[in-house]
């Protein structure tokens, strides 16, 4: 029975932990500037891994035109993104 008093319990520590380094927090403009310079970061590094990188690995092993495949695989693209969201 203890081991399930744990899984009732952790949600409230770990919100409470959160809580007090949020309220640590003076300054909220500095913060949310690194979490966006953060975000940006990872969404250029994305659409350049999308976008340049892996077409020309395509192109490299099998000699197709790699934008034209990421036409052709759209839809089940888009499909398994769909399955996978929630």
């Amino acid at each position: 029975m203890i081991y399930f008093s744990c899984f009732r319990t952790t949600p409230l520590g770990v919100l409470s932990l959160i809580l007090k380094a949020v309220a640590d927090i003076s300054d909220t403009s500095t913060i949310f500037r690194d979490l966006g310079m953060f975000i940006a970061a990872v969404v250029v590094a994305i659409a350049v891994q999308q976008l340049v990188a892996m077409p020309l690995v395509l192109f490299g092993l099998t000699r197709r035109n790699p934008y034209r495949h990421m036409l052709e695989i759209t839809r089940p693209w888009l499909i398994g993104f769909a399955a996978a969201s929630t």
